[in-house]
């Protein structure tokens, strides 16, 4: 399974298990989105045991015979070997973890994964071009929201969630009750937003076209992201942004990742001094 993003979450998808372990959604190139659990100890190197569901069956098979490797027929649900089946039937290995949920119905591959402060809602985001919102109580979808194209990427900051998609950005305050919508554009055409970050009261969106556009945020509540300027200098996609000692940090598929410096929440100082780094 190709996996990507990860992050822990202290909402727990099944109250009624709650105990004092973490939680880490993870999102596949399959379109499933997957709930693992972890405690606070150390993670062991030993398969996690399953119980027997009778006392005829099998006896398991030894760490040594065990491959590292999750059985695909475990992981379509299809697999008759039980214990005795040489290949892994978890997720994540070691027996502080255990496997909680399997969030299926996106058609295509999982773009992004947020989860507000607002509530107990999970959101994602694909390339089918939909934004579903998962109850974490029950890990059901409670909405599908049909976006009418890809998303390159979904973020959230707050109460705010971003969603990236081509020539635009789409925002939500989700402790709002009416839902409003706000599409973010940029001056130009810029193709797919493939990377978003916010940083320093503004919103950083890295783009198909190499460009990083700027909204700062504003006290408005009916246009409450002002656009800011345009950082040029990449010169293809920039699918990476990252931010840290007031400096932004950019990664690009022209194989640089770029650092500006002196960034400010009110302009960008030096805008085009860029340090550059091949990679």
């Amino acid at each position: 399974m190709a996996s990507s993003r990860v992050f822990s979450s202290s909402f727990h998808p099944y109250p009624h298990r709650r105990n004092t372990s973490s939680f880490v959604w993870r999102k596949d190139q399959g379109g499933d989105i997957r709930a693992d659990q972890y405690s606070s100890m150390m993670m062991t190197t030993t398969k996690t045991k399953r119980k027997s569901k009778s006392p005829s069956s099998p006896t398991p098979l030894p760490q040594s015979n065990i491959i590292e490797k999750v059985c695909k027929f475990w992981a379509s649900g299809n697999c008759v070997k039980g214990d005795c089946c040489r290949f892994l039937h978890s997720w994540c290995r070691g027996d502080e973890v255990s496997f909680l949920a399997n969030l299926q119905g996106h058609k295509k591959a999982v773009t992004g994964i947020a989860l507000p402060s607002s509530g107990a809602k999970l959101y994602s985001s694909s390339n089918d071009g939909t934004l579903r919102l998962w109850d974490c109580h029950t890990g059901q979808c409670s909405r599908v929201i049909n976006l009418g194209s890809q998303v390159g990427s979904l973020i959230n900051d707050g109460t705010w969630v971003f969603v990236g998609m081509p020539n635009l950005v789409k925002a939500w305050n989700t402790e709002k009750s009416n839902n409003a919508e706000f599409s973010l554009n940029g001056p130009v055409a810029v193709g797919q937003v493939n990377s978003m970050i916010v940083a320093n009261g503004m919103l950083l969106a890295g783009t198909q076209s190499g460009q990083i556009l700027a909204w700062k945020g504003s006290s408005d509540e009916t246009n409450p992201f002002q656009p800011v300027q345009s950082l040029t200098g990449h010169a293809r996609a920039v699918v990476c942004l990252a931010f840290g000692g007031n400096r932004l940090f950019s990664a690009s598929l022209d194989r640089t990742i770029k650092v500006t410096y002196d960034f400010s929440h009110t302009i960008f100082r030096v805008f085009v001094n860029y340090c550059c780094f091949e990679c």
